[in-house]
């Protein structure tokens, strides 16, 4: 398997309660990745830092996996880390390049 991301990328997954809706995922993507496009048709581009999104599934539970610029910096990480705890409906984060898995709790005190 190829992986997509490339070497020099920081990538953190949110994992989200069984019970998250459609609305709340729209929520999520609209605070932590996305910005509104400032024209008549609308639309939104990735905050800047920010290299994919993807959606996947980790242990029966929808996640999106959001990877980070080789050229972001530790605080744009630190700012997407922020806005990703600050969602109630996010059980679990994982931080791919320190290879720490948090549970929702756990990640919230950090």
């Amino acid at each position: 398997m190829v992986d997509i991301r490339g070497k020099d990328v920081d990538c953190v997954t949110a994992v989200f309660s069984s019970s998250v809706t459609h609305d709340q995922l729209e929520e999520f993507l609209g605070s932590t990745v996305h910005e509104p496009l400032k024209t008549p048709s609308g639309g939104t581009y990735l905050r800047p830092g920010i290299a994919s999104v993807i959606k996947r599934g980790v242990d029966g539970n929808e996640a999106y996996e959001i990877c980070l610029r080789s050229d972001a910096s530790a605080k744009k990480k630190s700012e997407l880390q922020q806005r990703i705890r600050s969602f109630n409906f996010v059980i679990r984060v994982i931080d791919e390049s320190q290879k720490m898995d948090f549970t929702a709790d756990q990640a919230r005190k950090k």
